[in-house]
């Protein structure tokens, strides 16, 4: 995560290559982590980051 604290659903769509729509259908399902500012949409980098890591599936070999 880069410094700024709060991304936009553009920025964070860009971030994570996903389409707007991926990003607000997240929002609507209440899949991510955000915040409304009245009609805004803004994401926390820091539950943003924590978010993506539960997400993250561990490895189960050795590939060394």
């Amino acid at each position: 995560m880069g410094e700024k604290q709060y991304l936009s659903p553009q920025e964070l769509a860009l971030m994570l290559g996903v389409s707007i729509t991926t990003i607000y259908g997240w929002t609507s399902d209440r899949t991510i982590p955000f915040l409304k500012i009245g009609r805004l949409v803004r994401f926390e980098g820091l539950k943003i980051a924590s978010w993506l890591k539960q997400k993250s599936i561990p490895c189960v070999g050795d590939f060394s």
